[in-house]
C-alpha cells in the first residue's frame, strides 16, 4: 500500500509541477499581519503589526502600494518602470527614494537608486545585470555613488554547467584598495534526474575560503523526496546538525520526522503532519500540525499551523497563513502568527476585448441543485469560445467543457461549494463561486 501511495503522490507531485503555471492568477489587493512572540534581544513580548493596499490600473498592472507612513507609486514607460517612494512624516507627502529599472527583451539589465537630498534627486546606486548567449544572468556589479563618482561596492555571479543547471554562487566585496574579494558563494549539485541534491556555503576566511553549512536532499527511485539534512563545517569536517525523514501517508498527507544530532546519534525531536492543499491558487498546505517530543514525556501537540485560501462573495479570493501555539499553563490554543491577504483575479486586458469578472459573468441559477442544468452568460454578449473549468474545494477538476458565450451545463452531482474558472485560449478571463444544494 505504501508502494501504491508513494506512485499516487509521485504522479501528482509531478502534476502540479506541470500545472504549476496554470494556478488561478492572483493580484494582492492588501494584506494584514500579526506577529507576537518572544523578543531575542530584550527577551519581553514582541508584538509586530503590518498592512498595505496595493491599487492597479485599467491593465491590472500596479501603480501604487500603500503603507503606514510611506506610499510608492509606478510609472511604465517602454522597457522601463519607475518606483517612487514617498513619506507624510512631516505631512505632506514627499519623495525620499526613487528606482529605475530598465529591461531588454524582458529582461532587466539596470537598476539605478537614487535619494532626495536638499529637494533634489542624487545617485545612491547603480547595479548592471549581464547575461549569457542563453539568457542566463552571469553576473550583477553594484556600484555606490562616493565624491561624485561611481566606484566599485559588489557583485555576484552565476556559474551553470552545460546542461544549463547553476552550480555555483559567488558573492563579492571591495577591499580598501577597491578590488573585489569573495566573500561568500554557494555550490550546488544535481542528480541524473536534475533534482538539486546538495548545497554548500562557503566564505571568505583570513584571505582563504572555508565551508559553513551543507544542505542534502534525498530522493527516491519515485523521485519524491524522502530526507533532508542539514550539517555544519567544524575541525575541518562536516558534522550533522539535524534530519527530516519523510513518510507519505496518502496523496495529500505528509509526515516529516525531525531528528537532531547528539552523542553521535540521531535523536528524535519532533514531527509535523502536513495536510495538502487543493492547488488550485498555490501549492501551500491547507494545515500543519507540530507534535514535539520532551525527555520523559509523551509526544504532545505544541503548534498549529493552518494556509487556505477562500473565493468570497464579491469575486475576491480571502488568503489566511496562521499559527497557534498550546499553553499548557492555560490550557488553550493561542495565535502568535497570522497574515491575511485579500486578492483579484488577474485578468490580462487589451484595448479590443472586455474581460470577463465577477462583475459581468452571470451563472443562474446559483445557488442549483446537484446535476441541474445550469446557464452561464457573459456580458457582453459576444460568441467567444469559452471553456468552463469546475474544481471542487480539494482543487480536483470536476468539469471541464467547451462552449459558447450563452451555454448550458450540468452542475456536480454532489452537494458543496465550486470554484468556475473561465477560460479562453489557454488564458483565464473570470473566476466565480457555484453553490450547489442536494
Amino acid at each position: 500500500m505504501k508502494n501504491l501511495y508513494l506512485s499516487l503522490f509521485a504522479f501528482l507531485f509531478f502534476c502540479r509541477i506541470s500545472l504549476a503555471q496554470n494556478y488561478v492568477p492572483l493580484q494582492l489587493d492588501s494584506f494584514h499581519s500579526f506577529y507576537e512572540g518572544i523578543s531575542p534581544k530584550s527577551g519581553g513580548l514582541d508584538t509586530q503589526l503590518l498592512f498595505a493596499a496595493y491599487s492597479y490600473n485599467i491593465h491590472d498592472t500596479l501603480i501604487q502600494l500603500r503603507q503606514p507612513y510611506t506610499r510608492t507609486n509606478y510609472f511604465y514607460t517602454t522597457d522601463t518602470n519607475v518606483a517612487i517612494v514617498e513619506r507624510n512624516l512631516p505631512s505632506p507627502w514627499h519623495p525620499i527614494s526613487r528606482t529605475t529599472n530598465v529591461y531588454n527583451n524582458g529582461k532587466k539589465i539596470f537598476n539605478l537608486i537614487e535619494w532626495v537630498m536638499d529637494g533634489a534627486w542624487i545617485n545612491a546606486a547603480h547595479t548592471f545585470i549581464y547575461y549569457d548567449e542563453n539568457n542566463r544572468d552571469t553576473l550583477q556589479l553594484t556600484q555606490i555613488w562616493q565624491l561624485d563618482e561611481w566606484v566599485n561596492s559588489h557583485k555576484h555571479t552565476n556559474t551553470y554547467n552545460s546542461i544549463g543547471q547553476r552550480v555555483g554562487e559567488g558573492n563579492y566585496s571591495t577591499d580598501s584598495d577597491g578590488a573585489f574579494y569573495l566573500r561568500s558563494g554557494l555550490l550546488y549539485e544535481y542528480d541524473n534526474a536534475n533534482h538539486l541534491i546538495q548545497k554548500t556555503e562557503v566564505k571568505s576566511n583570513d584571505s582563504s575560503l572555508t565551508y559553513v553549512n551543507r544542505y542534502t536532499w534525498d530522493y527516491g527511485e519515485d523521485n519524491v523526496l524522502n530526507a533532508y539534512t542539514v550539517s555544519t563545517f567544524t575541525n575541518d569536517a562536516f558534522v550533522y546538525v539535524s534530519r527530516s525523514i519523510y513518510n507519505y501517508l496518502s496523496p495529500d498527507t505528509i509526515i516529516k520526522y525531525n531528528y537532531g544530532w547528539s552523542d553521535n546519534t540521531w535523536n528524535y525531536t519532533s514531527k509535523e503532519v502536513v495536510f495538502r492543499g487543493p492547488g488550485v491558487y498555490s501549492s501551500s498546505p491547507d494545515s500543519t500540525h507540530i507534535f514535539y517530543e520532551f525527555i520523559g514525556q509523551p509526544e504532545v501537540l505544541k503548534e498549529k499551523r493552518h494556509t487556505y485560501y477562500t473565493l468570497l462573495d464579491n469575486g475576491m479570493v480571502y488568503f489566511v497563513n496562521a499559527a497557534l501555539l498550546y499553553h499548557s499553563n492555560v490550557g488553550q490554543w493561542l495565535p502568535y502568527y497570522k497574515r491575511e491577504e485579500w486578492y483579484h483575479v488577474h485578468v490580462s486586458v487589451d484595448n479590443k476585448e472586455v474581460p470577463l469578472s465577477k462583475d459581468n459573468l452571470t451563472i443562474f441559477p446559483n445557488p442549483c441543485r446537484a446535476g441541474q442544468k445550469v446557464s452561464f452568460r457573459a456580458i457582453p454578449d459576444t460568441e467567444r469560445a469559452l471553456e468552463i473549468l469546475i474544481f471542487d474545494m480539494q482543487g480536483r477538476l470536476i468539469v471541464h467543457e467547451k462552449a459558447a458565450s450563452t451555454p448550458d451545463f450540468r452542475t456536480p452531482e454532489r452537494s458543496g461549494t465550486y470554484t468556475v474558472l473561465f477560460r479562453e485560449k489557454e488564458q483565464l478571463l473570470g473566476v466565480s463561486k457555484l453553490i450547489v444544494t442536494d
